[in-house]
């Protein structure tokens, strides 16, 4: 749930010189100690739970699975 309101949050439309601007957000998750047994490893699986996410159609959370 968290995920997804941090994803919700950063896509809203941002004003910016007198244009909308529209952003999305792939995220990607991994979840410590489930994922990994290192901080390093644990940025790889939540990195490619974001490739994951990018190749879904972007703009959504996926969750890395080994």
């Amino acid at each position: 749930m968290f995920a997804e309101r941090l994803r919700t949050a950063v896509v809203e439309p941002i004003l910016f010189n007198g244009k909308e601007i529209q952003v999305a957000a792939s995220v990607g998750v991994a979840l410590a100690p489930e994922h990994c047994a290192t901080p390093e490893r644990l940025m790889k699986s939540a990195d490619l739970a974001r490739y994951r996410s990018k190749a879904g159609g972007r703009n959504c959370v996926r969750f890395f699975q080994p």
